[in-house]
């Protein structure tokens, strides 16, 4: 993330798509500081919470 304020043009880029998903200019410019501040256990708990889904059952039909 930080090696996006090497370029102009990499930094347009990166404050366009990230404002156009509701990222605040606060939010923008904190997170290279937030990422160095998240630990690996938040990374664990973060991926545990993204990914347990429990297994998922169901049907598919085709040529119906």
């Amino acid at each position: 993330m930080t090696a996006v304020f090497d370029s102009p043009v990499s930094l347009a880029d990166a404050l366009a798509r990230l404002g156009s998903t509701g990222w605040t200019p606060n939010d923008i410019e904190q997170f290279p500081r937030r990422l160095w501040q998240t630990s690996a256990q938040d990374v664990e708990q973060a991926a545990v919470d993204l990914f347990a889904q429990g297994l998922r059952g169901g049907i598919v039909l085709a040529g119906i």
